[in-house]
C-alpha cells in the first residue's frame, strides 16, 4: 500500500451447492459521503491491484460477488459455433454439458487460428439463446531489455529501468533483495506505454544499494531479471565505475611575477632555485599600513 496505490484482497464466495464459477465486482468511494461507484467488474481473482488514488484523501471499497447464470426447462441442446461454422465434437474441440447446466467448451494444442468470437447456442421448445466469448491466445511475459547493474552517487538520485512485453500485458512488481517495493517519497515505481518499467530512487543513501528484480506475470507465465545497484561514496570511484570523464585542471594563464614579488636568492640546489617571495596583496596590505603611519 502507497499514497497511489493499494492491493484489495477478499475472502472467496463459498457455494452452498453447485454452481457456474462467480465473478467479482470492486467498487470504491470517498470517504465519508462519497457515492459507491465500479472499479473494476468481471474480476475472477479473489486479489486487485488498485491505481490511481490521491494523496491524503480516504476512500472505501467494498466487493460484491456477481451471481449471473443461464437456465432453461426442458434442459436446452448446445452447440458452438466459430466464424460462423458450426463446431463438432472431435478431433481438438470437445464439449461438455452438466447437470446444472453448466457449459464447457475444450480446445486442445491452441494456436492462433483460434483466436476469435466463439457463441455458445443453446435451444429448447420455447425458444434460444446466445451468448459469445471472445478468446484470445495468451504469451509468456519476455524481457526484451533487462536491468542492467547501476552505480549512483549518493545524496543523489537514479534509476533502473527494463522492459517487458506480454499477452495479457503482465503485472509488474519489484523487491530488493527479494522484498517488495512499494512507493514512497525517495522511491517512485513508474510504467510507460508501452513497455518501460522503472524503479527511480531520489536522495539515495547507503542502505539503497542491493539486488533489485522485476517481475512479470500473467496467466501464460512468469519471467523475472536482477542486477546490483551500488551507491558510491567516493567521486573518483564514482567517476570510475561510471566511466565518467575526470575533472578538468586547467592552468592558470597568468605568469608566476604577477602573483608574487620575487626577493633574494637564498640558495641554489640540483632540482632548482630558491627565492624569497611575497605575495602581492601581502606587499601591498603593508604598504597601505606604512601609509597610514606615515600620516
Amino acid at each position: 500500500m502507497s499514497d497511489r496505490h493499494v492491493t484489495i484482497g477478499w475472502t472467496p464466495s463459498i457455494p452452498r451447492a453447485p454452481r457456474v464459477p462467480v465473478t467479482y465486482t470492486l467498487e470504491m468511494a470517498t470517504h465519508p459521503e462519497g457515492e459507491w461507484h465500479p472499479y473494476q467488474t468481471g474480476v475472477k481473482d479473489t486479489q486487485l491491484d488498485v491505481r490511481g488514488l490521491e494523496p491524503f484523501k480516504d476512500y472505501r471499497f467494498r466487493v460484491r460477488v456477481a451471481n449471473i447464470w443461464v437456465y432453461g426447462y426442458p434442459q436446452p441442446d448446445v452447440t458452438w459455433h466459430f466464424k460462423n461454422t458450426k463446431l463438432e465434437k472431435g478431433g481438438r474441440y470437445d464439449s461438455l454439458q452438466d447437470r446444472n447446466g453448466q457449459v464447457t467448451l475444450f480446445i486442445t494444442r491452441m494456436t492462433e487460428e483460434n483466436v476469435g468470437s466463439y457463441t455458445c447456442c443453446a435451444v429448447n421448445e420455447h425458444g434460444e439463446a446466445l451468448k459469445s466469448i471472445y478468446l484470445d491466445l495468451a504469451e509468456e511475459p519476455v524481457f526484451t531489455k533487462r536491468l542492467e547493474p547501476t552505480t549512483i552517487m549518493v545524496h543523489r538520485g537514479g534509476q533502473l529501468q527494463c522492459r517487458v512485453i506480454g499477452k495479457p500485458y503482465p503485472k509488474i512488481k519489484w523487491y530488493k533483495d527479494w522484498h517488495p517495493i512499494a512507493d514512497s517519497s525517495r522511491t517512485n515505481i513508474i510504467w510507460e506505454a508501452p513497455d518501460v518499467c522503472t524503479v527511480t530512487l531520489n536522495e539515495s543513501i547507503s542502505r539503497d544499494g542491493g539486488l533489485y528484480s522485476c517481475s512479470a506475470s500473467n496467466i501464460a507465465g512468469t519471467a523475472s531479471c536482477s542486477a546490483t545497484l551500488t551507491i558510491e561514496e567516493s567521486e573518483d570511484e564514482f567517476d570510475f565505475k561510471t566511466y565518467r570523464q575526470p575533472r578538468v585542471v586547467k592552468p592558470r594563464s597568468k605568469l608566476f611575477e604577477e602573483y608574487y614579488d620575487i626577493g633574494d636568492e637564498l640558495g641554489r640546489g640540483t632540482q632548482g632555485i630558491t627565492y624569497h617571495v611575497v605575495a602581492n596583496y601581502i606587499r601591498q596590505v603593508l604598504e597601505g599600513l606604512n601609509h597610514m603611519h606615515s600620516q
